[in-house]
């Protein structure tokens, strides 16, 4: 089954491609009545925004990676909160299973994403935003939550700062 592009919403609704784009993406140019009847075909049509055309445009992708050691006991709580807190601020996350010793700090820097969540070992240098959290202590998905609260707020600022 073939993709549906922004191309063939545009056609749909008998409009510019440049006017769909501004329409989904919310932009000012586009009466609301234009807007609404090119969101309605495009939801109607499937359409999905191509996450890698987005990353080009924004230099964002939408994604969080997490780094965690699969062997440590709150792994599965861990990443259920993670997700969780991460898809309710409308990012995806990437699960990157660590080492005993640690992640590799190589393979997390060729990751194409916004920020990255390390579970365990502090590390540093990965060209993105990065929290460490442990999962010794306290309420697992409160504090997981909270990590990616920080998170999101680091790459926010790192964002608006042009990095």
């Amino acid at each position: 089954m073939k993709r549906v592009s922004l191309a063939d919403v545009a056609r749909a609704a008998g409009v510019g491609k440049a006017t769909a784009s501004r329409a989904l993406s919310g932009r000012d140019e586009v009466g609301e009545a234009t807007r609404a009847r090119i969101a309605e075909i495009a939801e109607t049509m499937g359409y999905q925004p191509h996450r890698g055309a987005q990353a080009l445009r924004t230099g964002r992708f939408g994604v969080l990676a997490i780094s965690v050691p699969l062997d440590d006991d709150a792994a599965g709580d861990l990443l259920r909160s993670a997700a969780s807190a991460a898809a309710a601020r409308g990012y995806q996350l990437l699960v990157v299973a660590a080492e005993a010793t640690g992640p590799s700090t190589s393979a997390l820097r060729s990751l194409s994403v916004d920020g990255i969540l390390v579970v365990g070992t502090d590390i540093g240098g990965l060209g993105v935003p990065t929290v460490t959290m442990s999962t010794a202590d306290g309420d697992i998905p409160t504090r997981t939550a909270e990590a990616v609260a920080l998170l999101l707020e680091h790459v926010e600022t790192s964002a608006a700062a042009g990095r």
